[in-house]
Order: structure tokens, then C-alpha cells, then sequence
């Protein structure tokens, strides 16, 4: 499990975020080539659905 600063939707919540891999990220993140910050980023606004549970 690998960690980031939060995206926009969790920052409200807690001071880091896993981090979530697209498809198309999946050869970049295996690519020595690429750096890591380039790959290991928070998701963007509206990836994730937050809802309050009562």
C-alpha cells in the first residue's frame, strides 16, 4: 500500500491518501524510467464519492 498527500476529498478527513492507479498508469508505476512522483499522485476531485454515514 503506498501513500500520497491527500486529493482534495479526503484533506477534510485525514493528512495522507492511498494511492489509487489507473489503467494507464499501471506500465508507468512498473517503468525504473518514470519517477515515482510522477505516477504516486493524489486522485483528483471527484474520484471519490464521500458520504456521511449516521
Amino acid at each position: 500500500m503506498l501513500a500520497t498527500a491527500p486529493g482534495p476529498h479526503v484533506a477534510r478527513y485525514h493528512s495522507r491518501q492511498i494511492v489509487m492507479l489507473g489503467r494507464d498508469d499501471w506500465g508507468r508505476w512498473l517503468d525504473s524510467t518514470v519517477p515515482a512522483g510522477e505516477v504516486l499522485l493524489p486522485a483528483p476531485a471527484g474520484t471519490l464519492e464521500v458520504t456521511q454515514i449516521r
